[in-house]
């Protein structure tokens, strides 16, 4: 079977969540672990017997000189298992021009321009974190040099693979609850990420509000007209530097259905994300996971388990149906059902939503 040669860029926390997936998936080769923080990547490459890189530019040496060494002994006539016994990549699957197959980038969001340039320019086919760029105007770019190039470019938003989700979209697209009057989403973080998270890359709209916004317009088949958000600071040193950890949106869609979005980011009780979507004919809803389906009845009242502990468990179905639909895209051909459009409108909402935030007024988009 055909198997895509991947390498993780990134060995932080999604990277390390990823790492998970790609381990677990038969259809991906898990060829290496790249950051600049060599040490971070020598922990996590040692967890699942892969070599480590401090650079792309490295991992695609490394892999193109094994490649052309393999095939140089192939050529020489060298026997199958004389050729084995010096590595144990398939042969076959082997060019040098073109050794490894994908890249997977799970870095701070002002690094992806470069790491995507250069793997685009090596014709690797590229998975990376939301979102592609700071600004849709970047993004338009990123995906206008990956399309020249003829790569694909895969932007992850989970939501959109969660099982639970999909089937709110389903239920609406067969007019399940008729025309789509309203929707309620909340989203409760936890745990609360360390306060240097929060003043360094903590921007509420851009780190949270993004993924529901993309589920919302998906779910809807709709544009946002205009956007009115709101947030507050739970804490002296956050509001000094301007960091909302609490927040509520209010989208209105161009076919007239209002939408509030609140978030936080410090449930104290578990991982909480809702959704309620109200039509004419009735309402399509999702609610939380529990980490257990257990559930006590006594004279006291009804005793569910706690909530699952955070998205790396939420969601680690999605992160795994992403994946695969990922290896869909490079080994089949299957397009990414995730477009250029999308990742813009995303990154538009979210910085109206801070732009009408900061300023007190309705964003028309």
């Amino acid at each position: 079977m055909k198997r895509v040669r991947i390498v993780l860029i990134g060995s932080g926390r999604m990277g390390q969540i990823r790492a998970i997936h790609l381990n677990a998936n038969p259809r991906f080769e898990f060829c290496g672990v790249v950051d600049v923080n060599l040490e971070g990547a020598k922990a996590l490459a040692r967890m699942y017997h892969v070599p480590y890189f401090s650079s792309l530019t490295e991992a695609i040496a490394h892999y193109k000189c094994a490649a052309q060494d393999l095939l140089e002994l192939e050529s020489s006539a060298l026997n199958t298992d004389e050729v084995a016994s010096i590595a144990s990549t398939d042969i076959s699957s082997l060019s040098p021009d073109n050794s490894l197959d994908a890249v997977l980038i799970s870095t701070p969001t002002f690094t992806h321009r470069a790491l995507i340039e250069e793997a685009a320019c090596n014709r690797l086919a590229i998975f990376t974190e939301k979102p592609v760029d700071d600004t849709a105007e970047k993004i338009l770019e990123l995906f206008e040099i990956c399309k020249t190039a003829q790569v694909t470019l895969a932007c992850g938003f989970q939501r959109r693979f969660d099982p639970s989700y999909t089937k709110v979209k389903q239920m609406i697209e067969s007019n399940a609850i008729g025309k789509p009057l309203m929707a309620n989403i909340f989203f409760g973080d936890y745990p609360c990420p360390p306060i240097e998270f929060l003043l360094k890359g903590g921007n509420l709209w851009s780190d949270l509000l993004c993924h529901d916004a993309d589920f919302i317009r998906w779910c809807l088949n709709d544009e946002v007209d205009n956007i009115y958000a709101t947030g507050t600071s739970s804490s002296p040193i956050l509001k000094e530097n301007g960091i909302f950890d609490n927040g509520t949106v209010l989208l209105k869609f161009k076919k007239g259905a209002i939408v509030t979005v609140s978030m936080s980011r410090s449930a104290t009780y578990g991982y909480d994300q809702k959704c309620e979507v109200f039509g004419e004919l009735g309402m399509a809803s999702l609610g939380n996971h529990h980490t257990t389906s257990a559930v006590l009845l006594n004279e006291t009242g009804i005793h569910n388990a706690n909530l699952k502990p955070g998205f790396k468990t939420r969601y680690s179905e999605a992160f795994a149906i992403e994946l695969d639909a990922f290896a869909d895209t490079v080994l089949n051909g299957t397009p990414w059902p995730i477009t250029a459009e999308d990742c813009m409108a995303a990154q538009k909402m979210a910085d109206a939503a801070n732009t009408s935030c900061e300023e007190g007024k309705i964003v028309f988009l």
